[in-house]
């Protein structure tokens, strides 16, 4: 029997809207999309795949109710009512334990954090309409972390928090490196758009058929190349 595992970077796979909470609807139709983006990629094989396993991570737990955790109550109403059969044997997982060990559960991977913005580089832009009277100089203050009136201690971070999810990357690679070498499939797949995921993809090629499944097509030449010449099939849809 040929099986298969398909990890989901669910969050950062682009098929739940951003502009707005996702509802039921929103779910199900990114779930469908994936797995027929899953089916797509393994039909190119010309193997017939009778057990597929999806696992979906987020930051599905944390300490107050943030809209993460509020969107894993309505994947789990999905889960419950999706098809287990689409002409190969379908299993859809949360992943919120490590593959080798589902006794152990990681119930605080949604955290609210300091305000705190990136190293970044301004330009003023060609098109500003107010060049004489443009706030940016104020914007580039706050992104350095402080107040722009000289005479204020105020700090960006004393302003407010910001939701992140924690440990989702190395819970993907650790999963992905531990399916490979416990021989737990015939073929990996790795949905994701972000390229923290090309170290899991190379961590389990060479020990099973390895796929990555993107939306978007934004890693750098170098890493394309790395991953052809590793015979990691990317597949975009």
């Amino acid at each position: 029997m040929i099986s298969a595992y398909c990890l989901v970077d669910f969050f950062n796979i682009e098929v739940l809207p951003k502009s707005r909470m996702p509802n039921t609807s929103d779910i199900r139709n990114g779930l469908d999309g994936i797995v027929s983006a899953t089916m797509q990629a393994l039909d190119s094989l010309g193997k017939p795949v009778q057990e597929l396993t999806l696992r979906l991570y987020g930051g599905w737990h944390g300490d107050f109710g943030g809209t993460e955790i509020q969107l894993m109550d309505m994947t789990m109403k999905v889960i419950r009512e999706y098809p287990r059969h689409i002409g190969t044997r379908l299993r859809v997982q949360i992943a919120d334990s490590p593959f080798l060990d589902p006794s152990v559960q990681f119930l605080h991977t949604v955290r609210s954090v300091p305000l705190k913005v990136p190293r970044a580089f301004f330009t003023m832009p060609s098109q500003c309409a107010n060049r004489h009277h443009c706030a940016m100089e104020e914007l580039v203050k706050w992104w350095e972390g402080k107040c722009p009136d000289e005479n204020c201690t105020v700090k960006l971070m004393e302003l407010g928090t910001m939701v992140r999810q924690k440990m989702v990357d190395t819970h993907i690679t650790a999963d992905a490196v531990a399916l490979a070498a416990e021989g737990s499939c015939d073929i990996l797949l790795i949905a994701s758009d972000d390229d923290d995921m090309v170290p899991a993809l190379l961590g389990a090629s060479g020990r099973v058929t390895t796929y990555h499944l993107a939306r978007k097509s934004r890693r750098h030449e170098y890493y394309t190349n790395l991953l052809q010449q590793k015979n990691i099939i990317t597949h975009h849809w």
